[in-house]
């Protein structure tokens, strides 16, 4: 957490600051000095705060704070109840990036209270993970509602591209594509739940592959040809069409990178592209330069885009903001909006010039 302050407007007794000096009062067109920005290491951990859940099986957690999955680890929640034990079986990301809410597979619970114990595989901004720790939630009388419903189709809404009216979706270069249900559907495509055909009919649907619990994305080789696919959900069915983006379709945006004074040896500039107006943690073309010019080539013809550019001092590739102990300096950036949007089959030369200042 971070928090901006003016300087201290007491002196060392505690008594307030004279703001007259020899009893004229201060100019007030005097510049009062830098504004000091008083910062705190985030070690505090992501904690669960409660607990929906979305039929017997499928339930959703919110977090303290916004959260990603941890690659590779492994959760080890239980579930008690007024029944008997059960081990959460999975949990997932309930949509891309960072979020407030993560899901959770178990088997059918009763109607009663339950209680959920241990520990989440996820970690928030800054790669502080969850505490393990217990939550008490409801499972209400009813019918069981434990059908599959899309939650978005790739790349989706967050990435700056959203199926329109006419359901058609672009593949552009480097993008990958492919369907997100709001729960776990390992047997979507042998239950039917999804089906590809390209446009003379032939059946693709062999070229989806199973991702994570609630997502199936498209084989490299299914996005060569221009193909609908239809995801049947619980109320509904929808087709979509998709169609990778040719060359012509996307173009390029160069400009010139400086670093005052010069970098040291080995330092690298990485210049990232992001979607203006579109709130996101990855970049979606990026360049490494040692500095002078740059060329981003493979982005979408009419985006505007938000370029980041940082020094790389340490080479790992991602802008690190530095420690306070053992201090450590955050590593220079600055940010840029491109004033033109990309122009298809051409060149867009920033008028301005990516300056990074580095402060001894």
């Amino acid at each position: 957490d971070t928090a901006q302050t003016a300087a201290d407007s007491t002196d060392v007794d505690g008594e307030a600051a004279d703001s007259t000096v020899d009893g004229e009062a201060a100019d007030s067109t005097v510049d009062d000095g830098p504004t000091w920005i008083l910062g705190r290491y985030d070690d505090v951990p992501p904690a669960p705060e409660r607990v929906v859940s979305s039929g017997r099986r499928h339930l959703e957690v919110r977090f303290s704070e916004p959260v990603s999955m941890i690659p590779g680890q492994l959760s080890n929640l239980s579930v008690s109840g007024p029944v008997a034990d059960t081990l959460a079986t999975t949990v997932y990301s309930t949509g891309p990036g960072l979020r407030r809410t993560v899901g959770v597979h178990v088997d059918a619970l009763s109607p009663g209270t339950w209680t959920l114990t241990g520990q989440f595989p996820v970690a928030d901004s800054v790669g502080n993970t969850a505490s393990p720790g217990e939550i008490v939630f409801d499972i209400p009388d009813g019918p069981d509602d434990d059908a599959p419903r899309v939650a978005s189709f790739l790349p989706d809404s967050s990435a700056g591209t959203a199926v329109g009216v006419d359901r058609r979706v672009t593949i552009w270069p480097g993008d990958s594509g492919g369907v997100r249900f709001d729960i776990p559907v390992p047997g979507a495509v042998q239950d039917g739940l999804l089906t590809a055909r390209d446009t003379s009919g032939l059946d693709l649907t062999n070229r989806l592959r199973y991702a994570a619990p609630n997502l199936w994305v498209f084989d490299d080789s299914l996005l060569g040809v221009p193909f609908e696919l239809t995801a049947t959900s619980a109320d509904s069915s929808l087709a979509v069409r998709y169609e990778r983006a040719g060359a012509s379709g996307t173009g390029e945006l160069s400009g010139v990178v400086d670093v005052r004074p010069p970098a040291p040896a080995g330092a690298r500039v990485v210049i990232e592209a992001y979607r203006s107006g579109v709130s996101s943690t990855s970049p979606i073309r990026s360049v490494t330069v040692s500095g002078g010019p740059f060329v981003i080539r493979g982005l979408p013809g009419g985006l505007r885009v938000t370029l980041r550019a940082f020094l790389d001092t340490n080479g790992n590739g991602t802008w690190d903001a530095g420690l306070p102990v053992p201090f450590t300096a955050p590593e220079p950036v600055t940010w840029l909006n491109a004033p033109e949007p990309v122009r298809a089959r051409w060149e867009t030369s920033l008028s301005d010039t990516l300056t990074i200042d580095l402060h001894e």
